[in-house]
């Protein structure tokens, strides 16, 4: 039997394609699903892919096999969501995790995020628990949250508080951001904003926009 040996580029360019193709087929299988409905668990996730929606920013899912990402991504497709990508957090696919210890070397850390797309939001992607997948509520519809992203859409001038404004400064000196990272999180907050039918950006809005900032490890891989 012939056994192929893969280099580390290479077996990370065959999980994006295969991630790429399960993302196409569950998209066209699920085209008449209502994922809002079927979807259950991964609350943060289906959050993040709303506010992708609204912002109309590109967003990466990372997470481990089965964890949800290619669901997800169904799911922010049906939300309008236009640029998605998914990874998993390694080569290995453990680092991070309690369970199992990551065996990716330093060295393959680095090639790995240098090929790991870029995106304006990130959220990493748990899988849902036993409690949550027994569950019989059904989540809120696709078409709800569809009418909520347009109405949001609708404004587009909301002005900083004052809390949110310094919070927004702390982040920038702090987290080291440049000019156009400042500019990402403004237009994520806004939408988060208009989400919440908020007469301005507020310091929660402000907070949460930072949160779906992508990780430092994916420029500089610390391990």
């Amino acid at each position: 039997m012939a056994v192929f040996q893969l280099n580390d580029n290479e077996l990370s360019v065959l999980m994006r394609e295969v991630s790429e193709e399960l993302h196409r087929r569950t998209k066209q299988q699920t085209l008449n699903v209502d994922l809002g409905q079927q979807i259950k668990g991964l609350e943060m996730g289906k959050r993040a892919m709303l506010v992708a929606a609204a912002a109309g920013q590109s967003i990466l899912l990372m997470g481990s096999s089965g964890s949800g990402k290619t669901m997800l991504r169904a799911y922010g497709y049906q939300l309008g969501v236009k640029v998605s990508f998914e990874a998993h957090p390694c080569l290995c696919g453990y680092r991070g995790s309690l369970t199992n210890p990551c065996t990716c070397s330093f060295d393959s850390l680095g090639a790995y995020y240098l090929g790991v797309p870029k995106s304006d939001l990130f959220i990493e992607v748990c899988p849902a628990t036993q409690r949550e997948m027994e569950t019989k509520l059904k989540g809120t519809s696709v078409e709800t949250y569809q009418k909520q992203i347009k109405e949001a859409k609708k404004h587009t001038s909301l002005q900083l508080d004052q809390p949110s404004e310094s919070l927004l400064k702390a982040a920038v000196v702090e987290l080291g951001l440049s000019n156009r990272d400042r500019e990402r999180i403004l237009v994520t907050a806004r939408a988060i904003a208009n989400l919440g039918w908020c007469e301005q950006i507020e310091a929660s809005h402000i907070a949460e926009a930072v949160n779906y900032r992508p990780p430092n490890f994916l420029c500089g891989v610390k391990k």
